[in-house]
This record gives structure tokens, C-alpha cells and sequence, in this order.
């Protein structure tokens, strides 16, 4: 049976048969690594308390999840691979990064969902874009 986490700072790498709810806050499309020929795509994940998460799923199973972890919908994911992050990709103050892959289990939540009013957006016209460039506030924290 798998322990419930609350917050996404009660994982880590010695953490096991551990199963917490999240938020999807971000997700990118796949791409190629400079480094190697491999593929890879990034996602955001988000707990209740506003903690957030980096997870990257490589390879094939970039196709085999292709249709989940649908921006802003809440998840509850278990027992995802968890690695130290390098300190200089670490953004969210979490120092490890998660790795999905066919053998985590997940399940879409549809009844008890995490508030969106959690994500914090900020939303700005196109016309102010170009006073924006260079500043935090083009950047997802």
C-alpha cells in the first residue's frame, strides 16, 4: 500500500511506495537533447502548497503518454523515479526531479481536484510583450 504524500518536499530519493496529488503547471513539447541523441519532454508539476516539481519523461514513453497530464488538471502520480537535481537546473527550491515512465502509476482526478486558483497566473496584453522581455515575469517559476 502506497503512503500518501501531502507536500511534494515529503519525497525524496529514499522516499518508497509513496503516491501524491498534483497539479500539471506546465509542460513542454518533446525535443532532442544537445547532449545525446535521446528525447525528452519536461513537465511542471504543482502540489496544493504551491511547490512545484520538474518531472521528464524520455524516449518512447514520450508516445505512450502523449495524451495525459493535460495542462491544469489535477493527477495523483505514484512511485515516479526520483533523482538529485543538479543545483543549477534546480528553480523550485526542490532538489530532486522525478522521471515518468511506463512503470509510474498516475490517475486523472476528476472529483477532488487541486484549485487552479493555486497556478497564481499573470496575464499580460501582446501590446506590453516587448516592455516585458528580459524580466521574471516572462519566466515560470
Amino acid at each position: 500500500m502506497s503512503t500518501q504524500a501531502v507536500r511534494i518536499s515529503d519525497i525524496d530519493n529514499t522516499t518508497t511506495s509513496w503516491s501524491i496529488k498534483v497539479i500539471v503547471f506546465d509542460k513542454t513539447q518533446p525535443r532532442h537533447s544537445t547532449s545525446s541523441p535521446r528525447r525528452y519532454q519536461r513537465i511542471t508539476f504543482m502540489d496544493s502548497y504551491e511547490q512545484k516539481v520538474v518531472a521528464t519523461i524520455y524516449g518512447s514513453d514520450i508516445t505512450l503518454f502523449k495524451d495525459t497530464f493535460k495542462i491544469y488538471e489535477t493527477y495523483t502520480i505514484s512511485n515516479a523515479k526520483v533523482t538529485p537535481l543538479p543545483e543549477r537546473y534546480n528553480k523550485y527550491g526542490y532538489p530532486f526531479q522525478w522521471t515518468i515512465n511506463r512503470k509510474t502509476a498516475y490517475r486523472a482526478e476528476t472529483k477532488e481536484t487541486i484549485s487552479r486558483s493555486v497556478l497564481k497566473l499573470q496575464f499580460s496584453s501582446l501590446s506590453n510583450l516587448k516592455n516585458l522581455i528580459g524580466q521574471d515575469s516572462l519566466i515560470g517559476n
